[in-house]
């Protein structure tokens, strides 16, 4: 009987320390969201962690691009939100910002009620294009994130 209860104790202990570890979300740039790494940051009892970024342009300079992440604090629907500036281009150049993160729940609670994306202020002229896509994998992980391929549960978004 005493093995068990030590054994419960350091599980309790182990999941509070990651609560305790994990710091709450904060308006900050891509970058150092990408640089908690494992760790993450938390919204409510969500923890948002492994966070990737790929930039890449063709006949553009990806030097003038900044990607700003806030957390969404909607009851009972917690989120990030990405915010770029210097994203231009002109004739014959693409640029392409692929981001992939994962999601847990601390406490046992659903994890996430749904998933969306949306673009505003998009302005394109003459053969211009802009599109924005995403890839959801629901109760499971992709085998490769930054791309969104792969998920484990061959699932997708949710309905």
């Amino acid at each position: 009987m005493r093995r068990v209860l030590t054994i419960g104790v350091i599980a309790l202990a182990m999941a509070a320390s990651v609560w305790a570890v994990s710091l709450p979300c904060g308006t900050d740039t891509l970058a150092d969201y990408v640089a908690l790494g494992s760790g993450g940051c938390t919204i409510d009892d969500k923890l948002f962690f492994n966070f990737t970024d790929t930039l890449t342009g063709v006949g553009a300079s990806t030097a003038g691009v900044g990607i700003t992440v806030t957390p969404d604090t909607t009851a009972l629907n917690p989120g990030v939100d990405f915010t770029l500036s210097g994203f231009s281009v002109t004739s014959g150049q693409s640029l392409d910002l692929k981001v992939g993160f994962e999601v847990a729940t601390l406490t046992g609670a659903p994890l996430i009620e749904d998933a969306s994306l949306g673009i505003a202020g998009a302005q394109n002229s003459g053969t211009g294009l802009v599109s924005i896509g995403e890839n959801v994998c629901v109760g499971g992980t992709f085998s490769d994130l930054g791309a969104g391929t792969g998920c484990s549960t061959g699932s997708g978004p949710p309905q």
